[in-house]
């Protein structure tokens, strides 16, 4: 590999397309997330939504460590806050979150219609403790 580290990072960035053809072109929808599909595309932030209609975003940079316990869920944490992803058939979400991949997760206004379906991943309930 040639070239200094200022010159690549130029390079990378000249090649990039927009944040926003990125996330249409390469998004992968499930009911209750996004995930993106290319091999070199990672999403810098995660976005969290409620059935409410809510959202909070947080910096995949500031993520410090990222857990899946079957009973409890995905737990993400973060400086300051601790986000926690109940629900089942979890371990898809749970892989793209540490690639990355996640755009966003969300709580469906009923849950119940995707959950007849026994391999689909189903979030039921989104906690974040800590500061906002």
């Amino acid at each position: 590999m040639s070239g200094n580290i200022s010159e690549l990072i130029r390079q990378s960035r000249s090649e990039r397309p927009a944040p926003a053809e990125v996330a249409e072109a390469e998004a992968e929808d499930h009911p209750c997330y996004a995930k993106l599909r290319g091999l070199r595309s990672v999403a810098f932030m995660i976005e969290l939504r409620s059935a409410a209609g809510d959202s909070d975003g947080f910096d995949y940079g500031l993520l410090a460590r990222c857990t899946f316990d079957r009973s409890a869920g995905v737990t993400l944490y973060f400086p300051g806050a601790t986000v926690t992803i109940r629900g089942k058939n979890l371990r898809p979400l749970f892989e793209g979150i540490l690639t990355h991949r996640v755009l966003w997760v969300a709580v469906p206004p009923s849950p119940e219609t995707i959950a007849r379906d026994p391999e689909a991943t189903v979030v039921t309930a989104i906690e974040v403790e800590g500061t906002k």
